[in-house]
């Protein structure tokens, strides 16, 4: 891992490194094709969809990726990518391709720079078993309903 916090470990930012190309690399390739693929254009065109569901939730998502790609630039330029192209050096060759052997020899990497308005977990930690409760109840009152037309003789055969 390019990392030995969890700060950055959330799938938008690359914390590994790559056989065939160099961290910053994939990391500048990765925000470009978000903002490729959602282009107002791409993102308003769904809203003539015939299905309803991919109208109204491919905007919402479309803008909501959007916004997230933001605030991950915003980070990649603050810090990261610099982060990045420092820890890369000497690990790969001129086409890009890992050397290995050098990534074995490492003893540590330095850490990226923090976060700004992190939030420890601790914080949280008692809220997260609240929040699955919505759909542990959905998921109850369904089971509870499909037994109920089932003993009724209404469920439909499996």
């Amino acid at each position: 891992m390019t990392t030995r916090t969890l700060d950055n470990v959330t799938g938008s930012f690359v914390t590994y490194f790559p056989k065939r190309m160099k961290p910053s690399t994939l990391q500048e390739r990765v925000l470009d094709i978000y903002d490729r693929v959602y282009t107002h254009r791409g993102i308003l065109r769904r809203v003539c969809s015939k299905n309803i569901f991919a109208s109204v939730f491919g905007v919402a998502h479309g803008y909501g990726i959007k916004r997230m790609n933001r605030s991950v630039r915003r980070v990649v330029d603050g810090g990261y990518m610099e982060h990045l192209r420092r820890i890369e050096v000497g690990l790969y060759d001129s086409g890009e391709n890992l050397i290995e052997t050098r990534l074995a020899e490492l003893d540590g990497l330095p850490l990226p720079p923090p976060l700004e308005g992190r939030n420890e977990l601790g914080r949280y930690e008692h809220i997260i078993p609240i929040l699955a409760l919505p759909g542990a109840a959905r998921y109850g009152l369904a089971r509870l309903r499909w037994k109920v037309r089932q003993a009724l003789g209404f469920a439909s055969p499996a």
